[in-house]
């Protein structure tokens, strides 16, 4: 069994990471996805525990130093036997929480709590055969990472008689999308204006976000540019911008393979990036109308209107204009404004209240969605896990119902009042800056621009706009127990 002390953790890590991962990326036992196709001998159990003490690492165990170091050297061991490749067949993460005495210079004894953690992983080594090195469609219980594929259950509601148990995330990679095209024959990714959310999710998978704009129209997004809205579940405009979310509300928004990483095309001609000359070439025989940096294409009273950008590329002293966005509509309605509910005053004060520590347990997923039903859910945020967002600037993860962890930061929309993060700091009955966090909280670890507070029901991560005592908060993490 391998024990780490949180001072010795980064040492050793930051030694043998470098020596192990050298050996184990370049030529050692890969841990690996899928399970081989051809094996040609199965060898000895894997197994390895390790202790690290006082952990207080943020977010899952898995993206942690310690467990990082933990499969390398797993993969060292095997590379010793001889493998090739590795699956994880067992993985437990286990934190303990301790109490003890400790006497401080001006008060007498206090108790100080720690958190120890605990990692078990197990793991089947493979020699594979000599002509056939490939990979099954067959997946392994748990990812290179250390991530169980089915270590929660997730309920993606499509319908109310289709109904799966995987995770949003994992859904997306699993669907096979639609060429990124927008014509007025196939819609936009083959989603024709009219089609239900169903129907959109049939051929796209899940989105990534689910917003409720204040008139009940519902916002699917897939990615951060490609937005489909609905009126009584019916699609009525797509576009590649949406003006809402900031740019801290989109990049809460998980990076989507076949969406985010491609450049869709107008009517299978014109790519996005193209100049506005060449635009104008290839759509002649259509129905044009040119604006100042737009271009309106219409068809049986459905429209294209594509959004031109002035650029200037190095070197050149003329600016380009390319096609940057684009917007599929059956009307034209430049009055609509789009916004969403916001919190009411009793809402607000109930969030706060049982955001603290002490009143927690009563913030459960149900409890949520009747006190507050305008809360919106980011289905793949940036982790890849599920999040709901929640007011303005908080997001809040569920393990379960139970409330697992809450992030109260800068607002995520582009309407809202600037002072909203400190009303939430002042509504959680919190310091608005450094020196008065340090005082309420006597015993947190001062590390510099942040404050870490660990208590046996929750911790707190704090961050400042910088280690002066009179810097501002700006950002909170609460992660309970």
């Amino acid at each position: 069994m391998i024990r780490i002390s949180k001072i010795k953790c980064l040492v050793s890590i930051s030694l043998t990471f470098i020596v192990s991962a050298q050996a184990a990326d370049n030529e050692g036992a890969l841990i690996i996805d899928y399970k081989p196709n051809c094996i040609a001998k199965a060898l000895a159990p894997q197994y390895l525990n390790v202790e690290v003490s006082d952990y207080s690492e943020l977010g899952p165990i898995e993206d942690s130093p310690a467990f990082v170091l933990a499969l390398q050297q797993l993969r060292q061991d095997a590379t010793v036997l001889g493998a090739e490749v590795m699956l994880l067949t067992n993985v437990e993460n286990r934190k303990i929480t301790k109490e003890k005495n400790r006497t401080g210079r001006r008060a007498g004894p206090k108790v100080v709590r720690t958190t120890d953690l605990k990692i078990h992983i197990a793991a089947q080594a493979y020699k594979l055969c000599n002509g056939d090195k490939s990979y099954s469609n067959d997946r392994a219980s748990y990812t290179t990472k250390g991530f169980a594929l089915q270590s929660t259950q997730y309920n993606y509601t499509i319908s109310p008689s289709s109904i799966t148990a995987k995770e949003p995330a994992i859904l997306a990679q699993e669907t096979t999308l639609p060429p990124a095209n927008i014509s007025f024959s196939t819609g936009v990714y083959g989603i024709n204006l009219g089609a239900s959310t169903t129907q959109t999710a049939q051929k796209l998978g899940p989105p990534s976000i689910i917003l409720t704009l204040d008139n009940n129209d519902k916002v699917w997004g897939y990615g951060r540019n490609l937005w489909f809205t609905y009126s009584a579940d019916k699609l009525k405009s797509v576009s590649s911008t949406f003006s809402i979310l900031n740019g801290t509300g989109k990049n809460n928004i998980g990076f989507r393979d076949g969406f985010d990483d491609k450049r869709w095309r107008i009517e299978d001609k014109i790519a996005q990036k193209s100049p506005i000359e060449q635009v104008k070439n290839s759509l002649s025989k259509h129905d044009i109308t040119e604006l100042p940096e737009q271009i309106i294409i219409t068809q049986k009273q459905q429209h294209i209107i594509l959004q031109f950008d002035k650029f200037h590329p190095t070197m050149k002293d003329a600016p380009v204009t390319l096609l940057t966005n684009f917007t599929y509509t059956s009307k034209m309605d430049k009055s609509a404004r789009l916004s969403l509910p916001q919190l009411t005053s009793t809402q607000e004060h109930w969030l706060y209240k049982h955001l603290q520590p002490n009143n927690v347990k009563s913030l459960t997923l149900p409890n949520l969605m009747k006190q507050i039903p305008q809360a919106n859910k980011i289905n793949i945020a940036n982790d890849n896990k599920q999040w709901w967002l929640v007011g303005n600037n908080v997001l809040l993860q569920f393990h379960g119902t139970s409330l697992d962890q809450a992030h109260v930061s800068e607002p995520f929309f582009t309407d809202y009042n600037s002072d909203t993060f400190f009303q939430s700091v002042k509504l959680l009955k919190l310091p608005l800056d450094k020196k008065g966090m340090l005082e309420r909280y006597t015993d947190a670890n001062d590390n510099y621009d942040e404050i870490d507070v660990s208590r046996e029901n929750f911790n707190l991560i704090a961050k400042f706009e910088s280690e002066e005592n009179d810097a501002a908060v700006y950002d909170l993490v609460f992660t309970y127990y």
